[in-house]
């Protein structure tokens, strides 16, 4: 039989009883799946990218539901991938790929000198210094508290990013040498 053609991992022959068609299902799942993990990864990175980016230095403050105004860089600085793109598992006999991005956990400040800088105290507050995560931070900015508005940067990033992914999935799949998507969804 000579091959004539094919495309997804069907193949076509023509033989001299007639055509034949083979399909390489497994190969087409391993290389959507490779696909994936690079459409993700590169996702995140423009994700990570868009949350760090426009944040004005302080002063001033900002305004509610606008970008942070920068203090210490210690939030942006956290903000990155925390686990690249992978195929994690197999869900029957489909590949699972994950990524994570957000922000990596640290306290915020070491030590008192480090908050007398930044905040321009003398002294520490009354009672000592409080230990606040940096994650802690990031969610006070991203949701606000009862007496601060949101300054949301993660959702916004991720909104603007998130809506590239099925094409930047196709993309990696074409440039493998597969064929053309017809479809591709988020859920």
């Amino acid at each position: 039989m000579a091959r004539v053609g094919g495309d997804w991992g069907v193949e076509y022959s023509k033989g001299a009883d007639g055509w034949e068609l083979d399909w390489a299902g497994a190969r087409v799942k391993i290389k959507a799946a490779a696909a994936a993990k690079i459409g993700i990864q590169t996702c995140m990175e423009l994700a990570v990218e868009k949350a760090r980016s426009n944040h004005p230095d302080y002063p001033p403050e900002s305004e509610p539901f606008e970008r942070y105004h920068r203090r210490t860089d210690q939030t942006i600085a956290a903000t990155q991938i925390l686990e690249d793109a992978d195929i994690k598992d197999w869900v029957g006999s489909n590949p699972y790929v994950t990524g994570r991005w957000g922000i990596r956990d640290a306290p915020a400040f070491q030590d008192p000198d480090e908050w007398r800088e930044v905040r321009g105290f003398t002294s520490p507050p009354t009672g000592g210094l409080q230990k606040v995560s940096i994650v802690d931070r990031a969610l006070f900015l991203e949701f606000g508290t009862v007496r601060m508005a949101p300054r949301p940067f993660i959702y916004p990033a991720w909104d603007e990013t998130k809506i590239l992914l099925p094409g930047l999935i196709a993309a990696a799949y074409r440039a493998m040498g597969g064929g053309q998507w017809t479809a591709v969804g988020l859920h």
